[in-house]
């Protein structure tokens, strides 16, 4: 058990059987595609993280986002997912309170994931004033980027490559394997911190 405050984990389940539990009396596990959140209040909470298998290995990823308040409330929320819900589609997993899409966060971020097969194109697009944050947790992806002025951008990512797009732009990104497990985060640029981050 470790502590944390004034921010909200983020976790997305790759590979194995993740174990959490945590302060507020909360256990449970999560197989691939599962995700969870986490949000530690000005107060603070404990929480850890295991392997719950003894034959295979874990693997997941895990993200921190500051809150758009101060006095967000101490929480735990979890969600399986199949792999059929994300294949050839982006899955909200996480997003704005209030907007019923995927585990609510306390922040104008969104949080998607993908399986992509190989040469299936899904649309990939940047707001001025937002910042995407497109990682590949497995496989391999083209990615064409079109910026404000017109100029093309083509990247090409495969296993544990991340692109980072801030301000305005369009594109698409096309599987380039049989499979290319993709994780995408829509963030605002512009935000206020709270709590022990104001300091």
């Amino acid at each position: 058990m470790h502590p944390h405050r004034d921010v909200q984990s983020l976790t997305y389940v790759v590979e194995g059987r993740f174990g959490h539990q945590d302060s507020l009396g909360n256990t449970g596990e999560l197989e691939p595609g599962g995700v969870q959140t986490m949000t530690f209040g000005p107060g603070g909470a404990h929480h850890s993280e295991l392997n719950a298998s003894e034959d295979h290995r874990l693997r997941f990823l895990q993200f921190w986002i500051l809150a758009d308040r101060l006095d967000i409330p101490t929480s735990f929320a979890q969600r399986q997912y199949t792999a059929e819900e994300r294949t050839d589609r982006w899955l909200t997993v996480m997003a704005p309170l209030g907007s019923g899409e995927g585990l609510e966060l306390h922040q104008d971020a969104w949080i998607r994931v993908a399986r992509l097969s190989a040469g299936v194109e899904l649309p990939l697009a940047t707001a001025e004033g937002r910042g995407t944050y497109l990682y590949v947790i497995d496989g391999a992806i083209d990615v064409e980027l079109t910026g404000a002025d017109g100029t093309v951008r083509p990247e090409r990512l495969a296993t544990g490559d991340a692109l980072v797009i801030t301000g305005a732009e369009t594109g698409r990104v096309a599987g380039g394997l049989p499979v290319s497990e993709l994780w995408c985060a829509d963030v605002p640029l512009a935000f206020t911190p709270h709590g022990v981050w104001a300091r």
